[in-house]
């Protein structure tokens, strides 16, 4: 009798520990599938920013009364945006600010900032003398 006893203790133990393994592998799938769907989606986040940066050739810019388009071969880095502003514009010097549609000042980091949105709207652009 207690033989049988045991004998079923350890089977039920064996039964018992293969289920656990079973739940754990499972279970550890499961969160495997949901890692990858994150890192796809979070992979379709990057690739969509990327392409915005990349298209991000054209602003439209006012200096003055005047509003043209500025644009650029490459994506704009902010030192190349002045640089072709200067150039589009005749502005014998690049010692002026750049703001946006809410008159907030727009710095490097605002600028990078900026290009990865949708819309940029018109950066307006005032030589030190009109500070």
């Amino acid at each position: 009798m207690i033989g049988q006893i045991c004998g079923k203790v350890a089977v039920f133990g064996q039964n018992c520990e293969a289920g656990l393994v079973k739940e754990v592998k499972f279970r550890l799938s499961a969160i495997l599938f949901i890692i990858t769907a994150v890192e796809v989606d979070l992979e379709k986040t990057i690739l969509q920013d990327v392409k915005k940066m990349e298209n991000r050739n054209v602003v439209k810019v006012k200096f003055k009364d005047h509003k043209k388009y500025v644009f650029s071969p490459t994506t704009f880095t902010f030192e190349a945006f002045l640089e072709c502003v200067a150039r589009k514009f005749d502005l014998p010097t690049m010692d002026f600010k750049v703001f946006d549609d809410s008159k907030t000042e727009v710095d490097q980091e605002a600028f990078e900032y900026l290009m990865m949105q949708p819309d940029v709207g018109v950066l307006e652009i005032v030589v030190r003398d009109n500070f």
